[in-house]
């Protein structure tokens, strides 16, 4: 019964290629954070979206491999090991370089998150001190103003 590594390959090469994009994005996301740049925010967002959606088709093609291979060898799907096959050890340093990059992912992300969080709680404060600002002026006391008030607004009268 010989198996066929080559679709592994494939597969683990997509994903390290996928792995190093989101990788990318995410340092992106970070410094388009530090830099409070929205509009670059919400361009690497939609950017990560995609990375994600092609992420999980990968996920789906590798569990399909995974289930097909381990049938044809006679073994549970949850007790596969690409090790099983991989007698020479080729795809060991693969798997690794992976693993790294899944980690260096996760640490990424933790850190995005954080940066983003950042900013939202400066804009909800920012926020706060506007509408302050806006029912000072507007005359309203502590009370929100309208949206746009006009003795802000029509300053000539």
């Amino acid at each position: 019964m010989s198996v066929d590594l080559n679709n592994f390959e494939v597969l683990l090469r997509e994903e390290r290629a996928l792995y190093t994009r989101i990788l990318e994005k995410l340092n992106e996301l970070i410094k388009a954070g530090r830099m409070k740049d929205g509009d670059k925010i919400s361009e690497i967002t939609s950017e990560l979206i995609t990375i994600e959606s092609d992420a999980s088709r990968r996920e789906e093609e590798m569990t399909d491999l995974v289930h097909k291979t381990a049938e044809k060898i006679g073994i549970e799907p949850t007790n596969f090991k690409l090790s099983l096959l991989d007698k020479e050890g080729k795809y060991v340093s693969g798997i690794d370089e992976l693993r790294r990059l899944v980690s260096e992912v996760a640490r990424s992300a933790a850190e995005a998150s954080g940066v983003l969080s950042a900013n939202v709680e400066i804009i909800e404060e920012t926020v706060k001190i506007l509408e302050s600002l806006d029912a000072r002026a507007g005359g309203y006391g502590p009370e929100k103003a309208k949206p746009f008030s006009s003795k802000l607004l029509d300053r000539s009268a």
